[in-house]
This record gives structure tokens, sequence and C-alpha cells, in this order.
């Protein structure tokens, strides 16, 4: 009879293994009907979710809420329902619902379509982390660093922490393109996002490309004279490898009991202006402002 009944509202959907389609009790929730694409998308048979609630199998609180949260509408008189949440197969994976449903006044049911959207959600994951790294040398890109840079000082100023920024530069990477042609420059670039990236450990500090061939670093919870130290290490390390470049290091920061107010612009320029001192001074320094 239930079957008969969800039918008549979705005939078209009822028996193909294309979309989750479910009728629902909308008293206790539990499932009353549940068709074959349950089995081909979650492994799970129909007949084994007849009288499960159906919340049954989605194991995330926050997927609960989300199902809970749409059928309190019932009470306010809204009878369509759309909400998302992981649910589990029956080998214990997770794939991602967006479910849409109404509520039939005369049968006092619900019905669903679920669509699973797991592979759309990877490719907007993919994409979304394409976006924030950069291309060429997989630090992050500046827009990205930006944003955790602000939400970082934004922090270190209202809790009193400290944290410092560094800004490196490749000395005279123009010439060193000029010279040894694209492709080659690409190469030392990559390589040098690479070696600053082993050398940073901790997994709190942010390494974006700042610009074509300069390197920002956010180091959270560190002073200005500790991202200085950070920055010797870094330039004497990368001194000892075999890429004919040397870096020049500026260094920014703010302390515990700092009491100025400062935006990421300052900041930032005022790295930016210890890395013009330490290239006037020759390059392949470390210089504070």
């Amino acid at each position: 009879m239930i079957k008969d009944a969800f039918k008549g509202q979705k005939t078209q959907f009822c028996d193909l293994p294309i979309d989750l389609c479910c009728a629902v009790s909308a008293t206790d929730h539990s499932i009353l009907y549940a068709n074959a694409a349950f089995e081909s998308i979650l492994g799970l048979k129909p007949a084994d979710m007849l009288g499960q609630p159906m919340d049954s199998f989605i194991p995330s609180t926050v997927g609960k809420e989300n199902l809970h949260r749409a059928f309190s509408k019932l009470e306010r008189g809204v009878h369509s329902l759309a909400f998302e949440a992981e649910v589990e197969t029956k080998n214990n994976l997770s794939r991602y619902i967006d479910w849409k449903g109404y509520f039939d006044v005369g049968s006092q049911h619900l019905y669903f379509i679920g669509r699973d959207i797991t592979p759309y959600l990877e490719v907007q994951k993919l994409l979304s982390a394409q976006t924030q790294h950069d291309p060429l040398t997989g630090a992050l890109t500046r827009p990205t660093f930006l944003t955790i840079l602000q939400k970082e000082l934004e922090g270190a100023l209202r809790y009193h922490y400290p944290l410092s920024i560094i800004i490196a530069d490749i000395d005279n990477f123009s010439a060193y393109a000029e010279k040894n042609g694209t492709q080659r420059a690409d190469e030392c670039l990559r390589q040098v996002a690479i070696e600053l990236k082993t050398y940073l450990r901790r997994k709190t500090d942010s390494f974006a490309r700042f610009e074509n061939d300069a390197f920002i670093i956010l180091l959270s919870h560190n002073g200005m004279d500790k991202g200085a130290r950070v920055a010797e290490y870094l330039r004497q390390g990368l001194a000892k490898l075999n890429h004919h470049v040397t870096l020049s290091f500026g260094v920014a920061g703010i302390s515990e009991n700092t009491k100025e107010t400062m935006n990421t612009d300052q900041l930032i320029a005022k790295a930016k202006q210890a890395l013009d001192v330490a290239r006037k001074e020759g390059g392949n320094l470390v210089r504070c402002l």
C-alpha cells in the first residue's frame, strides 16, 4: 500500500536506481519505502531499511541536526523540505546526499528524493585546493595567505600573543632568469619553495608565493626575535644548496605586549622595508624592522 501511494506521487522516479527515493512517516520518521537506489548507491537493501528511522544511516551530528531541523519545519506548516547530509554506506564509506522532500497531507507521509552529490563535492574541493595554491611552486597563493594573516593578526592583537612574518626574495633573480632561461628559472623557484617548506617544520606556519621571485612566511606565536632566527636558519640552509642563488630576508612582527594597532598592510610594509635594507647592503642577509 505504501509503495502504491509512493508510486502515485513520483512514479517516474520510484523504481529507477538513479536517485534515492523513500517514503517516511511524518510521525516517527521511520522509512516506509525505499527504492533500489539505496542498494546501488549505499549498498543498503531496501527491505532492510523498512521501519528504520531516517537518521539511522546518517552518522554525523551535523547531518542529524540538518535532518531534524528540516523535520521541525513541518510544525511551522512548511511542507517542502531540503537538507544535505553525509550518509554511511554498507562498507562504512561516506556519501553526501542532497535531499529534497515534501509532506503529503492526505497520506501524512513525507516523500524524499536524495541525489548523490559526492562527485560534485570532490571536484569542488579539488578546484578549491587548486585556487589556494600556486601551480608552479605549490605554496599558498597571495590572497589565501592574506586571509590567513588577517585572521591571525586579529587574534594576536586581541589575545596578546606574538607573531612575525618573513619575506624571502631571491637575489638578482631577473638576471638569473635572463641568463638561464624561463625553464631553469621556474625550476629554481620550485626548488627554493620546496626547501623553504622543508625547513618550516611547524604545521601552524603558513608559506606562500608573494610575488614573482618572493615568498612570505607567517610564524604564529613567534615574535620578531624568533622570526629573525628562523630567517637566518633558512638563509644558511639555502646557501648550502647548489642552486647558485642566494636569498635576502625581511622580518617584521609584533610582541605579546604590543599596544599599537596594526593591520596586514602595515605589517607587510615593515617586512618589505627590512627586505629593502638587506638588498641595499648587498643581499644574502637577514634584516628586521
